[in-house]
């Protein structure tokens, strides 16, 4: 998804600095020309209507998209980065699933790429604690055979307690 809004926040902003200068382009040519000569000053009005307008609104919105999906990609850089801390230094233990669907968000021949698994699992203090993932692999899923009821290894963050991450191969 992020790389979606890069790709459109590059066009609009390429797309609105082509707007504003073919539309100066045009203004120049008219720039010579008397009033009295030209008598459509809506001409003129709408020209520069959309050399500012139309470039300066496709300049904002591909900049918007543009730091849409920079602040995307830091989120999922620190969340792959604190479950990989989670499971290179995590405290291992069992957990009960207690719910899994596929996840329809995202479909590749019809089929869901991700399934949703939802687990409790308790800390080594016997502190409750449940956690969903949205997006742990379909076949990972089949493969493991996840389902309602199975017992599953977990590691959860030594500092807290309630992050943790499926230890699935």
């Amino acid at each position: 998804m992020t790389i979606v809004f890069v790709v459109n926040g590059i066009i609009f902003l390429v797309l609105g600095i082509l707007v504003y200068f073919h539309a100066e382009n045009g203004s120049a040519a008219l720039q010579g020309t008397n009033i009295q000569n030209n008598p459509s000053i809506a001409e003129q009005t709408t020209r520069i209507g959309i050399q500012y307008g139309v470039s300066i609104l496709f300049i904002v919105i591909g900049s918007v998209l543009l730091i849409l999906s920079l602040i995307g990609l830091i989120k999922k850089l620190n969340k792959s980065r604190l479950a990989k801390r989670i499971l290179q230094t995590g405290i291992e233990t069992d957990a009960l699933v207690t719910y899994v669907d596929r996840n329809f968000s995202i479909l590749i021949n019809n089929q869901p790429v991700y399934s949703i698994v939802e687990y409790e699992y308790r800390d080594n203090e016997g502190n409750e604690y449940t956690d969903r993932k949205d997006r742990v692999p379909s076949e990972t899923v089949v493969r493991s055979n996840i389902e309602t009821g199975c017992t599953i290894r977990i590691k959860y963050l030594q500092e807290d307690h309630s992050k943790s991450e499926p230890v699935i191969s």
